[in-house]
């Protein structure tokens, strides 16, 4: 079965969730539905694909020149000042070698999307993935969790990687 006859089959069989799938779609989410049948069985779906949306839209779209003027106009988001007067000395570079910038944007992308995916792999499995020194004997691990309206906490946030797998999303 096709998934997209699969996804109407589902949505036949559960007509409450055409709402929530279309919040999910409106995301850029593959499979909406599955995405509401999660929410309904209590799984923190919500913050989860927040958070997914906000990541993967880190990344600059493609042919997009936003970066381009953020690093002219010093308007990046890197706390450090002497690092954004050395991107735009970088880009006036590229400019009087006769190069057009744009043709940098896959380079920043790829970058940025490099960024998004260690961010979710670190968010997800923690200091041992990336190796962070840790004094001798101690230990150190994270966990995400979704927050309830009563601001406790709800359920685990978990395979923030597998869903930023690059496959076309970013």
């Amino acid at each position: 079965m096709p998934a997209s006859t699969h996804q109407a089959h589902l949505l036949r069989q559960h007509p409450e969730l055409g709402e929530l799938s279309r919040y999910y779609a409106s995301l850029g989410l593959e499979s909406p539905i599955q995405w509401a049948l999660s929410e309904r069985a209590g799984e923190p779906a919500v913050a989860t694909a927040a958070l997914v949306h906000a990541l993967l839209a880190e990344v600059a779209p493609a042919r997009d020149e936003a970066w381009l003027s953020a690093i002219r106009a010093g308007e990046v988001n890197v706390g450090n000042e002497a690092l954004i007067a050395e991107a735009g000395a970088a880009l006036r570079t590229v400019e009087q070698a006769g190069v057009d910038p744009r043709a940098l944007t896959p380079l920043v992308r790829a970058i940025q999307a490099q960024v998004v995916r260690n961010i979710a792999a670190l968010l997800d499995q923690g200091p041992e993935i990336s190796c962070i020194p840790l004094p001798p004997g101690r230990e150190a691990h994270w966990q995400l969790y979704s927050v309830q309206a009563d601001d406790s906490p709800g359920r685990e946030i978990v395979g923030l990687y597998p869903l930023i797998d690059g496959s076309g999303a970013i």
